[in-house]
């Protein structure tokens, strides 16, 4: 994935973070442009 990749920590999608690295494990997390729950 390419930046911006914006990470929702909670359910909200309001608030989201960019982080530099982040490993995810789990693609029911992802779709194109955001991770949903924590990174791995």
């Amino acid at each position: 994935m390419l930046a911006p990749f914006a990470v929702f920590l909670n359910d909200d999608n309001k608030n989201d973070v960019e982080l530099d690295i982040s490993v995810i494990c789990d693609r029911k997390k992802l779709d194109d442009y955001s991770c949903n729950g924590a990174p791995d």
